[in-house]
This record gives structure tokens, sequence and C-alpha cells, in this order.
């Protein structure tokens, strides 16, 4: 049974005629207590002696009842000695032996941080001021989280408190009201708002893979996403409303369901209908007024009502996000016979930096594609996204604009939230037990030990480790971006080769590149690399150094969308200075194909060769590189296909992803292609200060058998 909190019963004194009049009380009488004692009371609230009005003894007795451990409370006087007693008889709430939380959904929140939020005391009457500031914060940690289609309820059994925290899913999203000719399904979509309806409609495959029932309890930036949308269409009037009804729904899991109603206005033009002699577009600069017309999918020979012009307007706002130019809005109006449009389009007036604290500004300004004066696009907002993202600068980059419908003019906000951890780990390590020598040189790979952006200049400092079985290396790089009128960056490098056998000779390096900044997804470099052998009679190798990124991954941890494509090219052998003189080319690339949220495609592919006219450069391939279960190779020439379909198990902390591999390559062996393919199960854990550690099993077809393989640095 839920308590009810009684109303405090007013004291009234019969023979004071006015609150003004004075009563001498010489001692108050507590009545009715079992577990609270007249001393804790006193404690609380203070002593009443002396004359006194009869307000000061309401408000003395007003500070009792508000202690908030009574359901009741009786006042009234006995005559004394000297003056009057004032008794008070109080009946106590119910006592808390124990309190439980019961949580009826996925639990949004983790319990035990539920559980760290109650103030309910045991062996006491329940005090209900205890009780509403435990469902305040139940609540207020809910809302923290996003979440607020959450009921919370208490009620004692045997002598037990019960906290009940109900999650309300979404069960579906109804449109009431004037909604004739409405794309309902296109305005969902583009809200990506999720239903409990579309999940148990779905086959259990596709539930398995890609959905989690978490996704059906809509945070409040989901609604407002929603809201938003409904709001970017001017066929939706201010009248427009969203509610939600509580329901049942038959043959489901949960208890606690809800659907969202949307109770459409439409906007008013005209009444009836109207045929127009002249439709007519002002404030339209990007595309033509033939262009809108016919996104419009109107003309001057049919007859409209109010609702299809509505819906004409609702196109061209489609058409122009459709061409990259969001939050374009239109209103329209009625000149006699003629019908009139007014197209809002947005060009950026600024765009402002917030968040940098150690970060200088012109870093960020480097990697802003955005431009003012220009109109406000799609892609350019993306483009910022993505290489602010992959700059690995910032944990978290947010870009909104700050708009009105009916202006032209838009700022852009760049939020930003600057990495806490600028130290990184990252490569492709691999190991297997060598056949000669020390356990430790079975160890192969690249690992990247590097700080990025410590000091707030976008410097970045790294040591690069080449573990080979015969060849190691270690390289130490300092790349720094300067501000040039076309920005670029420079870097410098300084190495040491150690060859483990006789089959090469110690030598030292020294390389610089300037390369310029991301310019729609490409950045090119050159530079020169200057290496010498530690013998007497060695002049040492000039090479030149071309370089080619396309980067526009979504993420540089984990990246579920987008393409990577990247070509080195050394030129070996100038000057004279040609202990070695030789070609050398690898191009790499990737591709990533979300297929729901949690399931995605990506494919990999790299190439490699060397063409040697003086010296025996090789191409070291393992690790990531290598056919996932085969081992570490050197060659002249390799390649590498890889097809790899993941499933995203955990985003937050540390993301996890398994997921199903094929490779296939081939090495060069003695002048023949040797082909090598394998295809298995993996596990990545995707640690942001280390990078992604990936784990698995692979079926080698060449030999017909499994080999465990362990790599770090695969994404």
């Amino acid at each position: 049974m839920s308590m009810k909190r009684k109303t405090l019963v007013v004291l009234v004194i019969a023979f004071l005629a006015v609150s003004s009049m004075a009563v001498y009380i010489s001692d108050v009488k507590f009545e009715g207590l079992n577990v609270i004692t007249p001393d804790f009371i006193t404690q609380k609230v203070g002593k009443l002696f002396g004359e006194v009005t009869s307000d000061e003894i309401q408000d003395y007795l007003k500070k009792i009842f508000d202690l908030g451990y009574f359901s009741s409370l009786t006042p009234s006087l006995e005559p004394s000695d000297v003056g009057y007693r004032l008794v008070v008889t109080l009946k106590e709430n119910p006592t808390v032996s124990d309190w439980r939380i019961e949580v009826e959904g996925p639990g949004l929140v983790d319990r035990k941080e539920i559980e760290k939020l109650v103030k309910i005391e045991k062996g006491k009457p329940l005090n209900t001021n205890s009780l509403k500031e435990t469902f305040e914060a139940i609540r207020n940690r809910y809302q923290e989280a996003g979440y607020f289609l959450v009921e919370i309820n208490g009620s004692f059994e045997n002598g037990t408190y019960r906290i009940v925290v109900k999650e309300y899913a979404l069960w579906d999203i109804v449109f009431n009201g004037e909604t004739d000719g409405l794309d309902i399904v296109s305005i969902l979509s583009k809200a990506k708002i999720k239903t409990l309806r579309d999940y148990y409609a779905s086959s259990p495959l596709v539930r398995f893979f890609t959905m989690s029932k978490k996704d059906f309890y809509p945070t409040l930036s989901e609604v407002n996403k929603l809201i938003s949308v409904l709001n970017s269409y001017p066929f939706f009037s201010r009248e427009t409303s969203v509610d939600f009804k509580k329901t049942t729904v038959k043959d489901i899991e949960e208890k606690n369901v809800v659907i969202m109603v949307i109770n459409v206005v439409q906007r008013r033009i005209f009444e009836g209908e109207k045929k127009f002699k002249e439709i007519l577009f002002h404030g339209n600069t990007i595309f033509t007024d033939q262009e809108l017309l016919r996104a419009s999918g109107l003309s001057t020979d049919e007859t409209y009502t109010n609702s299809q012009i509505l819906l004409a307007m609702n196109r061209l706002v489609d058409f122009y996000e459709r061409n990259n130019y969001p939050y374009v809005w239109v209103e329209a109006r009625v000149e006699d016979d003629r019908l009139v449009f007014n197209v809002y389009e947005k060009y950026v007036r600024s765009v402002k930096i917030e968040g940098l604290k150690r970060t200088r500004p012109y870093v960020v300004e480097n990697l802003i594609t955005i431009k003012e004066g220009e109109p406000l696009n799609k892609e350019e907002i993306m483009l910022t996204y993505s290489y602010l993202q992959n700059s690995r600068y910032f944990d978290s980059v947010n870009i909104y604009p700050q708009l009105s419908q009916n202006a032209t003019q838009v700022d852009v906000v760049v939020d930003l939230k600057e990495a806490e951890k600028t130290r990184n780990f990252i490569g492709g390590l691999g190991w297997t037990m060598p056949k000669e020598g020390e356990w430790w040189q079975g160890f192969s790979g690249t690992v990247q030990l590097s700080a990025v952006n410590s000091f707030g200049y976008g410097e970045s400092f790294s040591i690069d480790l080449n573990l080979g079985f015969i060849e190691r290396s270690v390289e130490g790089t300092v790349k720094l971006p300067i501000k040039l009128d076309v920005p670029m960056n420079l870097e410098l490098g300084a190495g040491y080769t150690n060859y483990a056998t006789s089959s090469g000779t110690d030598t030292v390096s020294l390389k610089g590149i300037v390369s310029t900044l991301p310019y729609k997804g490409h950045s090119f470099g050159v530079g020169a690399l200057y290496e010498k052998e530690l013998v007497e009679d060695s002049k040492g190798t000039l090479a030149a150094l071309f370089k080619y990124r396309y980067n526009t991954k979504n993420s540089a941890i984990l990246p579920t969308e987008g393409y990577y494509l990247s070509f080195d090219l050394t030129r070996a052998g100038l000057f004279g200075l040609n202990d070695q003189k030789y070609w050398k080319g690898i191009l790499t690339s990737e591709a990533y194909y979300p297929i729901f949220e949690s399931l995605y495609w990506s494919f990999k592919g790299t190439g490699g060769m060397v063409y040697n006219e003086i010296g025996t450069e090789l191409l070291e391939v393992s690790g990531p590189y290598t056919v996932r279960g085969y081992d570490y190779f050197e060659t002249e020439k390799m390649f590498k296909l890889s097809v790899d379909l993941n499933w995203i198990l955990q985003r937050e902390n540390v993301p996890v992803v398994t997921g199903v591999f094929f490779d296939y390559g081939g090495i060069e062996e003695d002048g023949n292609m040797k082909l090598l393919s394998s295809a298995g199960v993996k596990l990545d854990l995707v640690i942001p200060l280390l990078g992604s550690v990936e784990v698995g099993g692979a079926y080698r077809f060449n030999e017909k058998n499994w080999q465990i393989y362990f790599f770090m640095g695969g994404w």
C-alpha cells in the first residue's frame, strides 16, 4: 500500500480569539511514539517554552511534522501548574526494516548506481523527505543518462520498502490529425528513432546481430531529434504536438510500453482549392527557378489544396537536403493568382571554435573545410568532422549550426573536447616461436609509440619500432603543422637499423617530409631520406619520398563508414649517393560500409613492390599486413586482400568487436608468387591508448589446419 502523507491538523485554541493573543507553555509532551524519541524531536526542532502566540505554536508543530517521520499529528492543551502543557499526539510512519530496488526494464542505469542514491534509513519510520530525495536523485540519474520515460513508485511489503523503477519502451509512433499525403516513412527514417514494434517484426537473426533491447528506450536527444525533423518541414504548424500514452501489448516481454502520438496540425496558406497562373521563387541562388519548380512537382495546369502545396514545400526541403544543403526553409504565400515561394538558403556567417584549452586555434582552423560566405554544405561538415576525429587531438567532436528558420545567415559551432590521453601505442605486432635464437626474437611487426598534441601545437612525437627476424629498426619522428597560405605538416625523423645476421650492415637514417593538410579528403607529401651504413667505405643512399593520402573514415579508433587510401613511392640512389638504388611502392586501401548500426563490412587491400638496381631492399610483411594465420615474410612483391564482417558488441569504454574474415594474399619467393588464403573468426578490443588488439583463429587453406594468431594495430 503506498504511503499517503496526511494533512497536518491545525491547532485550534478555543479560548484565543485572535492569533495575536498569547498563552504560556510550561511543557511539551509527545505521545504515540514507538521508535522516535522525544529527545530526538527536541534535538531537531528545539523546545517550545514560555509565552507564545498560536502562530508560534503552529510553526513549531509544522517543524515537527516536516521532519517526515509522521503520518498524522494532533495537538491539544492541558492545564498545568503554570500555564499550559502542549500535548502532541503523533502517529509514526511504518518502520523500515529493509529496502530493495526493483527495476522493470533492461536496466538503463546500473542497479548499483541506483542503490547508492537511496537515502532511506533502516530501523526508523519511513522518512518522506528522504523518500522524496531518493526519488528525485534516481530520476535525475536517469535524466543524466538521457532517459526520461521512467516512473518511480514505492510501497511496503512485510516491513521492506520496495522502490520500483519502471523503464518504458517505445512501442510505436502514431501520426494523428491532418496527415493527408504525408510521407510518414520518410520522416521516421530521417529521425532514426527505433520502436519495439520493429524489433518484434524482425527476424531472430536480424535481432541477434543488429538490435539491443536498450535501443527501444528513447533518450531525450532522440525525441528532440524527431521534433527537430518535424520542425524542418513546412507541413507542420506550431500547433503540432507530441505526447506519450501508456499502452499494453500482448505476447511481448516488456511490461511497460508507451506510444508516441504526434498530433499533426497543418500550416495554413489558403482554404479550399486554387489554381495558379504563376509559380514564383524568391531568395534562391544555389538552384534556378526551373530546377526548384521541377523539384516541387507543381504545375500551373493543376488545381491544388493547401496540403498539396505543403507537401510541395516538403519536397523542396528534401531536394536541398539530397544535394547536401541542409536546414533550408521554405515559406509560401498567395498573391492573387500567383503562388510565391520564399526560399531561405543557409550561408555560413561565421565558424566558432569552442572547447579549446590547450590546442592553438590555427591547428583546428587548418582542418576545417567549412568556409565563411559559402553555402552551408553537409559534405563539408562531414569532412570537417572526419578530419578532426582522425587527428587524434580530440575525444569528441560536435558540429552544429546556430540558426533560425527564416534567416539566411548561419553561425557554425565546432564544439571540441580535447583528448585527455595524448599518448598512443599503435601498429602491428605478431609473435611466433623462432627456430633459432632467444624467444624475444620471435616478435615481428611494427609498433609506434607516440605523443600527440601534448603542448597544443598539433605536434606529434613518435618512436617507430620495426621488428623483423633479420632486420630491426628504431626511428624517432617529430611532426608539426605549420601555418602558411597552404597549411602544411613538417615531419623530421632519425633512425637506426640493426641486422641480427650478416645479411646486412647496421645503418643510420635521416628524413624530412613536407605534406599538405587534407583538402576534401586528399593530402600530398614529398620529402627526402638519407641512409648510411656504418662502414668506412659507405657513401650512403639518398632517396626521394612521395606520399598520397585520402581519408574520410568516421573514426580513427573504430571506423564503421568511409574510405582510406594511401600510396607511398620511394626512389633511392639519387645524386651518386647510391649504396642502394631501387624503386619501392606500397598501396593500401580500406572501405567501410554499415549494414545496420552495429554490423558493418570492412574491405582492405595492400600491395607492395620493390625493383632493385643496386642492393637488396625488401618489403617486410608482418602483423596486420600478412594473411592472418601466417608468419613474418620478407619479399620484393606482395599483396593482401581481406574482407571482414564486423559486429560491435560494445561501444562504450573499451569497444569490443567480433566478426568473421577471409584473407587472400601472395608473396614472391624465388621469382614465383606464392598464394596464401585463410578464413576464421576474430575478436577485437579497440583500446584508445593502444589501438586495436586482435586475436582470432584462422583456418589456413594451404596447410588445411587452424592457427591461433594475435596482433596489435589492425585498425
